[in-house]
């Protein structure tokens, strides 16, 4: 399944893409098959530092966006890729032939099928490989994409690699917007530690009144606590991010919002 190294074994009309590194490497090696276009105001949607992988993910719409913020929250994830290329092509092509399905193709070639998330998380009985197609319509999806995501999941089976699509009607900006700013511990340079989180977040659930604002309620908190207004919003940011709290991302979240709790933990 995974490249061995060998540019041989891709093919030819392939070769420049994966020797520039798109579609093979993982973790911080790892760089999406769709990435950053070369020629100027072209580039994709959103880039985005991973908090998991170390790398930066380039992502071709909010929806993508949001989906790998919302990977990243998953406890056990080890590697998250977006836009993973099936490089086997002659396989998929077999897979085509057996399912009467037309291959995607260029100008030049054909294209490989490409998955919009791959990742592996670790759990109690090992390593987990996962693969997730992006819905974007809330309508049935047209005969193409039906036929896509065909093939797509008979190529995982093959694998063991556990196939879903995901119905992106759910993702709003709002959820965006929230979960952006949960994340930005990580771009504080915030290290958490399990033990003071999980008081702080019991605290904070103890201190929640409908209504207060975040920096009302971090204000709170740091007057009893005698930590910083900074350290207390980032306790905050990575209790909400990591699940110690149970946060409605349905509402943005900003110091001078109301924070709105699904359940106090």
């Amino acid at each position: 399944m995974a490249w061995n190294g060998d540019l041989s074994t891709i093919r030819a009309s392939l070769r420049s893409r994966v020797k520039r590194g798109r579609g093979v490497g993982e973790m911080a090696t790892y760089r999406s098959w769709h990435g950053l276009r070369e020629k100027p105001g072209k580039a994709t949607f959103v880039v985005t530092p991973g908090i998991r992988t170390g790398r930066r993910h380039e992502l071709r719409s909010m929806q993508a966006e949001i989906y790998l913020y919302l990977l990243e929250r998953l406890n056990g994830m080890v590697d998250i890729r977006e836009y993973l290329p099936i490089l086997d092509v002659a396989e998929t092509m077999q897979i085509c032939a057996q399912l009467g399905i037309e291959h995607p193709h260029n100008e030049e070639d054909v294209e490989p099928f490409v998955l919009d998330f791959f990742y592996i998380r670790l759990d109690e009985d090992g390593f987990r490989c996962s693969a997730r197609t992006l819905r974007t319509s809330q309508h049935a999806p047209a005969k193409g994409d039906v036929e896509r995501m065909r093939v797509l999941q008979t190529w995982c089976e093959r694998y063991n690699i556990e196939w879903l699509p995901v119905d992106t009607s759910s993702l709003t900006p709002s959820i965006q917007e929230s979960l952006s700013f949960l994340r930005a511990w990580h771009r504080h340079r915030f290290e958490p530690t399990a033990a003071p989180i999980r008081r702080f977040a019991e605290l904070f659930s103890k201190l929640y009144r409908r209504g207060a604002t975040l920096e009302t309620l971090v204000a709170d908190i740091s007057a009893r606590t005698g930590l910083t207004l900074e350290d207390c919003e980032n306790q905050f940011r990575y209790a909400g991010w990591a699940g110690f709290l149970d946060v409605n991302l349905s509402q943005p979240l900003a110091r001078d919002k109301t924070v709105t709790l699904n359940a106090s933990r």
